[in-house]
């Protein structure tokens, strides 16, 4: 029988005539767009979330506004590969691109924070499944050496959209609003997609993509998300309860997902999925916080909000880019590099705090923010590859747990450690408050601290020589 990679024509990715006269050109192309697109919503949505937030009067709904689209995700993600080998790619793609299109347009709408969340909600519901489909056109409907291209190439698309996302979203909601912003870039995507449909082989439609999460997470990960962002508007004085309920509910699910040794510090991989979730969940803690504290302690307008979310995503692109083209692959260079990211952590994280508590300047945040993004290029795509990479000695995980141990851990961590962030940032925004931002902030310097103790030995799976002739650094 034929295989998919045999059916695919393999053309020299070299030739530009290549990516637009073959399939797996076409393909290749179409990904690296929705991963553009991809990456320019993370910046569009960090940058207009306070307007949004301030339009609708739901300052104290930001940690929601934040992980509705990851805790609803949950939702589908355990029936991912089952959809995708019932229906395949093309199929799947197209219903669940026009649900995702269906919450953007909902929240675009919205006259209330309620519609606006049901509409990020639904949008969430297809990202699950999306993320399956698209992984299985990358590993399973390219040939070998456009997949290797096109997975290289995945980071060095941030490059652009650090540019394109925080420019656009600036820009049409200056000349428009918000609203026009989430919805204005739709039909490129739609076509993105279209191409993906169209272009993926006829066969061979099951992709393992490692164990999906158990029922229970799927059930979990929604209701830890709302005690975790509305325990404070609720609950009132026991609020610290709701909080407490969220946090059990998601570390308990990811010590059902995540590989077991992760939470106990096991050498190896376990210790580097840890240092993954921990990495990821402070970052983006911080990220999203940042357009918030800007406009409401510096009284940044949105240009000067598009500029520190752009240069802090451009420093990690570059230098994520910089990795990913020479990894991290030998354990003394994995500890070299990763050391140092975690103090740029530390340092810029601590910047951005000294700034909004005592110096109340812009230059603050925006250096810190870019020092962090460097710290964050050089540990994050290396410890991944560091998840991916199999000891000589067999540490009971297979290439599945790693791929499931990497796809989890970050939107977990996310939910886990952005969210109740945001949803204290609101309410100190509401209580007149919003300096202490930079408190919470302070908190971060400690998580990093704590990288900065565990991330060594998270390379130990690692080879420790180097070839005769090696150049790593």
């Amino acid at each position: 029988m034929t295989s998919i990679h045999e059916a695919l024509e393999d053309p020299n990715p070299a030739r530009l005539k290549s990516w637009i006269g073959t399939r797996a050109g076409r393909l290749a192309t179409a990904l690296l767009t929705v991963e553009l697109i991809a990456g320019m919503q993370s910046f569009m949505h960090a940058i207009i979330a306070p307007q949004i937030a301030q339009d609708l009067s739901a300052v104290t709904y930001f940690g929601l506004m934040y992980s509705a689209v990851l805790a609803s995700s949950f939702v589908t993600l355990p029936w991912g590969p089952k959809l995708l080998a019932r229906f395949g790619v093309p199929t799947l793609m197209t219903y669940m691109t026009l649900l995702n299109a269906v919450g953007a347009i909902v929240s675009a709408a919205s006259p209330s924070i309620g519609v606006f969340l049901l509409g990020r909600f639904l949008a969430g519901l297809s990202v699950g499944v999306l993320a399956t489909a698209s992984m299985s056109a990358v590993v399973q409907h390219l040939p070998k050496r456009w997949r290797q291209l096109v997975l290289a190439t995945f980071s060095g698309t941030y490059i652009i959209s650090s540019f394109i996302g925080p420019a656009y979203a600036a820009a049409v909601a200056h000349a428009f609003n918000w609203r026009i912003a989430m919805i204005l870039y739709l039909p490129a995507l739609f076509a993105a997609r279209f191409v993906i449909s169209k272009n993926v082989a006829p066969s061979d439609k099951v992709i393992n993509t490692g164990s999906t999460p158990p029922a229970f997470v799927a059930v979990a990960m929604p209701i830890a998300a709302l005690f975790l962002s509305l325990s404070l508007e609720i609950l009132g004085q026991f609020a610290w309860a709701g909080l407490l309920l969220g946090a059990v509910l998601l570390v308990g699910s990811a010590v059902r997902v995540l590989p077991q040794g992760t939470f106990t510090l096991k050498r190896g991989r376990p210790r580097a999925v840890l240092v993954f979730f921990l990495l990821t969940g402070a970052y983006f803690a911080v990220d999203f916080s940042i357009p918030l504290a800007l406009q409401t302690v510096l009284a940044s307008d949105v240009t000067q909000v598009a500029l520190v979310v752009s240069v802090g995503g451009l420093a990690w692109a570059i230098v994520g880019f910089a990795c990913g083209r020479r990894p991290a692959s030998y354990g003394p260079v994995y500890r070299r590099r990763t050391s140092t990211g975690t103090v740029l952590l530390s340092i810029g994280f601590g910047s951005i705090a000294l700034d909004l508590l005592v110096w109340h300047g812009y230059w603050g945040v925006l250096i810190g923010w870019t020092v962090a993004s460097i710290g964050m290029g050089l540990t994050y795509l290396d410890t991944m590859n560091s998840i991916f990479t199999p000891p000589d000695v067999d540490d009971g995980l297979d290439d599945s747990d790693a791929v499931s141990a990497v796809a989890l851990s970050e939107p977990m961590s996310a939910v886990l450690f952005a969210t109740p962030f945001l949803a204290i940032a609101g309410f100190l925004v509401a209580e007149e408050r919003p300096n202490y931002i930079g408190y919470m902030i302070s908190g971060t310097v400690v998580l990093a601290a704590f990288l900065i103790a565990i991330v060594r030995p998270a390379g130990d799976n690692l080879p420790t020589g180097f070839p005769c002739g090696s150049k790593q650094q």
